[in-house]
């Protein structure tokens, strides 16, 4: 049953477990319905109708009336508070049909139309690009680099405004670390045509600005592109994220290490205190197993606890560094499309809300 009079309550959770992981968003999603579950089931004992839908911790409740909309976000902040969760009070309001669906930014950037000559192709994304970084000065709480890079890989570039469009998408990633999978899947679809000292220069920064801050997302993913692509790490840099004790970065730059992409010798000292039999044991087990595993670092810690020895011994391993991750054609063409003519369209990527 359509709702004709409703009330509308958007709700945004912080605090919560370490984003970026897999398992973080499988834990997530179980406290999520969870969550779901137990609000469908508070508002029934008061007989009040809920409509709405969930995308990970976004909310949008609708309601039949104002009080309603109330009493559904009170006893929302309780089942939070049962999981030690808190609503995002700037982010949380209560608002009266008619309303928006999607936010301003949002509707200029999925209205923004490329054209697909070379010349004003080239000045279309320069002022998408502007219109970028202005809306996301605008809307500092919302992520919009996050969505308009998600339009831009999609989008036909002509051969001749490659260069422009790869150092902006550098530009992007440099000002919004959060869209690194996605330079990534932009690399990688078009590795022909990538430009290595732009490249190593943007790695370079991007290390530079993130690793003195501990943004460990940010440096495990900035190592996986320079592994993809072969791109030496400076010795201050590696040895300071060596420091850092974050392991899946270290991981991965031990495995850049072996393959001799770090350019001088690393002092392993430090990382070397975990490992023993107490480091198979505690938050470090998956380092001390798989650098003594792979022989990245000499140690006798296996032979320590016999369940892991023997998994060594069956060549089991979590990581691996043979994975990438999937990508489709290249989104280069060779020639302006005419006027006639429109770009073939490809499959967008979706993934739905959970609905009550």
């Amino acid at each position: 049953q359509p709702i004709n009079s409703a009330m509308i309550l958007d709700v945004s959770v912080p605090i919560g477990i370490p984003i970026g992981t897999d398992t973080s968003r499988i834990i997530a999603e179980l406290i999520g319905c969870s969550i779901d579950e137990e609000l469908v089931k508070q508002l029934k004992k008061e007989n009040i109708r809920i409509k709405g839908y969930r995308f990970v911790d976004d909310c949008h409740f609708f309601f039949y009336s104002q009080a309603d909309a109330e009493i559904g976000l009170k006893h929302f902040q309780k089942i939070l508070g049962g999981y030690s969760l808190n609503i995002n009070e700037e982010k949380t309001s209560i608002k009266k049909a008619p309303f928006f669906f999607e936010n301003n930014w949002n509707h200029q950037l999925t209205s923004f139309r490329f054209r697909f000559s070379s010349k004003y192709q080239r000045l279309d994304l320069r002022n998408f690009f502007n219109l970028l970084i202005n809306l996301s000065k605008q809307y500092p709480n919302d992520s919009v680099i996050k969505y308009g890079i998600k339009i831009l890989r999609k989008q036909k570039v002509l051969k001749s405004n490659w260069d422009l469009f790869e150092s902006l998408i550098y530009s992007l990633t440099i000002a919004e670390g959060g869209i690194l999978p996605d330079l990534l899947l932009v690399l990688l679809q078009n590795s022909k045509h990538i430009n290595r000292k732009k490249l190593e220069s943007a790695i370079a920064s991007i290390l530079n600005q993130h690793v003195y801050r501990g943004n460990h997302f940010e440096i495990s993913w900035t190592l996986w592109i320079a592994k993809s692509f072969k791109v030496k790490i400076s010795k201050t840099i590696a040895q300071t994220i060596l420091d850092s004790r974050d392991i899946v970065s270290i991981l991965i730059l031990l495995d850049l290490k072996n393959n001799k992409l770090v350019s001088s010798r690393l002092n392993l000292n430090e990382i070397k205190l975990e490992f023993n039999q107490d480091g198979l044991t505690n938050e470090y087990w998956l380092l001390v197993y798989e650098a003594s595993h792979k022989g990245w670092v000499t140690t006798p810690a296996l032979s320590t606890i016999k369940f892991f020895e023997e998994i060594s011994s069956n060549g089991i391993s979590f990581y691996d560094d043979s994975r990438q991750i999937a990508i489709g054609k290249s989104n280069i063409i060779g020639r302006p499309i005419k006027p006639n003519e429109k770009p073939k369209k490809e499959t967008r990527e979706v993934s739905g809300p959970s609905e009550y």
